[in-house]
């Protein structure tokens, strides 16, 4: 991975920053996928195995700010270019049945006899776009945010033969942002947003007619209205928010599609900010309300999406000890609330889980440089839980123990 950044300031109001990144990933792939999940246990066994699975990303944005007074406004406006272009070649790979289990009373099964089959996908992506933002603030109570995106997207699939896979998409969005932003006191801002934005379209899982194809992109529409608070040097925000987008998952032919509509309306809270002199939290949590519409099917219509909880809390805190002033402690938690296995909300859902972690960091210098050497330890309580639930489950990772060190130079 490479990636560099140059910034040059004008004056005191204007400067421009050019960036670019471009990265290269070659990777063996041999999963495990656990399908038709019974209330019982049982599963059938699948095995994906793709070797010299290869993706490259690049990027490059250029962006000016400036600072400027129009009258009685005041401008903090932001404007460039930016251009992506990725290439993911999932190789020849195979997906066989390789036997049956049970989650309960798992039972050995013997390695698969590979059959790779000339099934490459080859995804290419080339996006160009050029963006605004304008922040006017009329005076310290009121400010308008606007400013939008005109994107020139292609995306192309292409089979073993190199023939065109899927249907291809070629074209020009424009997606606007406003947002408005009252302050009645300098501690507190309260604001009403509606944004556009285009997301990449979602990728077959594995084991569906079309796995591995990614879908077109398509357009998410965000409405909400918040209040954020400073008090202490704690900042506590709430928002209300309602998110539209094209719904995409597995249908009664086990094809992975884009069909009708997935509404969401949802609240959100956290706090984040030093409690005490030695202590900062954050916390979060969030309640959500989503429905599939418009899919004409009444096995869908207005069934939660696969995979989507109704509740996510997460918790984490440092601590940095008076007497230890070179070390920070850590702890975290998040719940995920249980996940509908398919559209249609049929059989068992997914279960709800706890997950906890710890960790400490230490920083010093070695010859002047500063060195930061750190250790986590994830899912500390070694909880089972399915990670995915998208169809399939996955499960998730077993307790893990990471360490790393930081040079800065």
């Amino acid at each position: 991975m490479l990636s560099g950044k140059l910034e040059h300031t004008f004056n005191d109001d204007w400067s421009m920053t050019l960036e670019a990144n471009l990265a290269r990933q070659t990777r063996d792939q041999n999963t495990v996928i656990l399908d038709a999940l019974q209330p019982n246990g049982d599963a059938d066994v699948y095995n994906f195995f793709a070797p010299a699975q290869k993706y490259s990303p690049g990027t490059v944005r250029a962006t000016t700010r400036g600072r400027f007074t129009t009258g009685p406004f005041a401008h903090e406006l932001a404007f460039g270019y930016s251009y992506m272009q990725t290439e993911t070649n999932w190789a020849d790979y195979s997906f066989d049945a390789v036997g049956t289990t049970n989650i309960y009373a798992p039972r050995v099964i013997a390695s698969p006899v590979y059959q790779i089959g000339p099934v490459k996908l080859i995804e290419k992506i080339q996006e160009q776009g050029l963006f605004f933002n304008d922040i006017l603030s009329i005076n310290d109570v009121w400010n308008i945010h606007f400013g939008g995106r005109y994107v020139m997207r292609k995306q192309t699939g292409y089979d073993s033969t190199g023939a065109v896979d899927g249907q291809p998409y070629d074209k020009s969005v424009f997606t606007p942002s406003v947002a408005l932003v009252f302050k009645p006191r300098p501690n507190v801002s309260t604001y009403v947003s509606y944004i556009e934005g285009l997301e990449n379209g979602g990728t077959a899982p594995i084991g569906t007619e079309n796995q591995t194809q990614q879908l077109k992109p398509l357009t998410s529409k965000q409405v909400e209205v918040g209040v954020k608070a400073e008090l202490g040097g704690v900042l506590a925000q709430a928002s209300l928010f309602q998110i539209d987008r094209a719904a995409e998952y597995t249908n009664a032919s086990n094809v992975y599609v884009q069909e009708g509509n997935q509404h969401h309306r949802g609240l959100q809270f956290s706090l984040s900010g030093k409690v005490a002199p030695e202590w900062t939290v954050f916390g979060s949590a969030l309640l959500l309300d989503a429905k599939l519409q418009d899919t004409g099917d009444i096995a869908t219509q207005g069934k939660r999406p696969m995979g989507v909880p109704k509740y996510r809390f997460a918790l984490v805190t440092e601590y940095a000890p008076l007497a230890l002033p070179n070390w920070v402690f850590s702890g975290n938690w998040t719940y995920t609330g249980n996940r509908p296995l398919n559209a249609a909300n049929t059989g068992d859902a997914a279960p709800g889980y706890n997950l906890f972690g710890i960790g400490a960091r230490y920083e010093t210098k070695m010859g002047g440089t500063p060195i930061t050497l750190r250790v986590n330890v994830e899912n500390l309580l070694d909880k089972f839980y399915w990670a995915s639930a998208n169809g399939a489950v996955v499960a998730g990772a077993p307790r893990t123990i990471s360490a790393g060190v930081t040079i800065r130079f």
